[in-house]
């Protein structure tokens, strides 16, 4: 009699232990899912609002998110001219916030130099190789360069 007390008593614990797990697995894959489609709209809305600023119908951007936990800071960077002399202009918008009406506000923004070499583009995106900051990359120091090279865009897509 005690020995079946016992068993009923541990089926019955390990019952409540494994509807536990799974309720605490189904919470984190719901979350998880959110958490993706989130991002899916806010990569769609950066990519809609680099369209609807630059004019550019440019279909291969370099997105760059921002990993760190709660923060919605991104930038989206692509072509704005066509290539000149193996050279090529990009012109990179920081967006943040979160997304109205399919777009997002752009918090600042900067150009850099793309050179062809060895048969592809190589995106140096370094701080020598920037010019043209506006808002916060240049409030944020992002050592943008002061010239602007020969045959480059030389002014704010959108107003600091």
């Amino acid at each position: 009699m005690i020995a079946v007390r016992r068993r009923i008593t541990l089926r019955r614990a390990e019952t409540i232990g494994l509807c536990l797990v799974g309720l605490v697995l189904a919470v984190a894959t719901v979350y998880d899912l959110t958490r993706e489609v989130r991002i899916d709209d806010r990569i769609h809305a950066d990519v809609a609002s680099w369209h609807a600023i630059t004019g550019s119908h440019e279909v291969s951007l370099l997105i760059k998110q921002d990993i760190k936990p709660g923060t919605t800071r991104d930038s989206v960077c692509g072509p704005v001219q066509p290539f000149f002399f193996h050279r090529r202009f990009l012109a990179c918008l920081i967006f943040q916030g979160t997304v109205r009406a399919d777009r997002r506000v752009v918090a600042g923004g900067y150009y850099f130099e793309s050179i062809y070499r060895y048969g592809r583009w190589l995106l140096n995106d370094l701080p020598s190789d920037r010019y043209g900051c506006f808002g916060d990359a240049a409030a944020e120091g992002f050592h943008c360069d002061l010239r602007v090279p020969p045959g480059a865009p030389d002014r704010p897509l959108v107003r600091a």
